[in-house]
């Protein structure tokens, strides 16, 4: 059992009982060192607490002065190191072996993820801005075949008119009667006007292709202007677009960098706890060897 022995520099010790060597109590140790569970044969063994002067603490199982055994360590600032202990050492359980494995492979599958949402943007962009330089093509040429046919046709009606006229005042001429000098000179005159008349509905005529011309010349600058402008507005919003896309994939980026910076500290963070309570489980260990020596 554990008694008080005010001449014990620790104040307890442990006297055998009837049940053996395996005791349960509180021991203190000079450096602050506190544990309070079972003993066999002069070892920290069984359950027990121990907890350290910075504040740190563990609960749980104990084998030869080790952690051994579920159990749960605690540090000054309360994290936690909860599972299976061996020796001093926390043993990593399959839940946290899988998440460990798998943490490189899901940072993998998000970058991949990223990329390919970034791609499919881009091309989706090109893609679309591909069909609308083919729908504005085909409808100016379209516009401008449709000019070009109602040009030729105006052209065309002003050529048959003029060989039309040509060829009247040729019958007519051939069809007059040698009746006398006035009557020839009466019909020269009213030939002559009718000359005329015919001189400037062709003068109209012309005078009316002519801007007919000017205007579809005008309608084009127009449109090759329009398109011109379009175009720059496209280019400007396709900018845009691959901008806001390259923005997004580098937030991406830096976020899952920031996610596995901070899952690396954590990660750290652990180890550095087994770490620590490996040590002071040894060095636990080397004072208890060196006391019974």
């Amino acid at each position: 059992m554990m008694i008080i022995d005010p001449s014990e520099e620790n104040r307890f010790r442990l006297t055998r009982t009837a049940n053996g060597d395996r005791a349960k109590g509180k021991f203190t140790w000079p450096d602050g060192r506190r544990y309070e569970g079972e003993f066999l044969n002069g070892h920290l063994q069984g359950l027990g607490a121990m907890t350290w002067p910075d504040g740190s603490s563990y609960k749980g199982e104990w084998e030869n002065d080790l952690p051994h055994g579920r159990g749960v360590f605690t540090w000054p600032d309360g994290r936690k190191i909860q599972g299976e202990w061996e020796a001093g050492k926390a043993r990593e359980d399959e839940r946290q072996r899988q998440a460990r494995e798998s943490q490189p492979k899901a940072e993998e599958e998000t970058r991949r993820k990223a990329e390919g949402e970034t791609r499919q943007k881009v091309e989706a962009e090109a893609h679309r801005k591909a069909e609308e330089e083919a729908r504005l093509k085909a409808e100016e040429e379209a516009r401008h075949q449709a000019e070009a046919e109602a040009l030729s046709k105006r052209e065309e009606e002003a050529r048959l008119l003029d060989e039309e006229e040509t060829r009247r005042k040729a019958e007519t001429e051939a069809a007059l009667p040698a009746t006398g000098k006035a009557e020839e000179e009466a019909d020269l005159g009213d030939e002559d006007e009718e000359q005329k008349r015919i001189e400037e509905e062709i003068r109209q005529k012309t005078e009316e292709l002519a801007r007919k011309k000017a205007e579809a010349a005008a309608r084009r600058k127009e449109a090759e202007a329009k398109k011109k402008a379009e175009e720059e507005a496209r280019r400007i919003a396709e900018e845009e677009a691959r901008r806001k896309a390259e923005e997004e994939a580098r937030r991406i980026a830096e976020e899952e960098a920031r996610r596995k910076a901070e899952e690396e500290a954590r990660l750290k963070a652990e180890e550095e706890a087994r770490r620590k309570a490996e040590e002071e489980a040894r060095r636990k260990a080397e004072e208890e060897t060196r006391r019974k020596a």
